[in-house]
């Protein structure tokens, strides 16, 4: 397992158990409470996620030969059906 993921998946146990073990609210508002702490982390990762996969890919092309390198398509440089024949 990932050690990044290890750790957050242990921190946001943890949290959560003295969030709940802490705290003196009402049963509804204290699941509330945990609720949003965990989609807030939840998104967070994914934005962690998403940036660390654009730094890979950047690192992955880097790497390549120039002749390698993959072209991004653009309405200028669309191949044609020409170029397919």
């Amino acid at each position: 397992m990932n050690p990044f993921l290890l750790g957050f998946v242990v921190g946001t146990a943890i949290g959560a158990a003295s969030v709940a073990l802490g705290a003196n609210r009402s049963g509804p508002a204290l699941r509330q409470e945990i609720s949003d702490r965990w989609h807030g982390a939840i998104e967070i990762a994914k934005r962690v996620r998403a940036q660390r996969e654009q730094e890979l890919w950047a690192e992955w092309r880097a790497g390549l030969p120039p002749s390698q390198q993959p072209r991004l398509l653009t309405a200028g440089n669309q191949p044609s059906t020409e170029d397919q024949a």
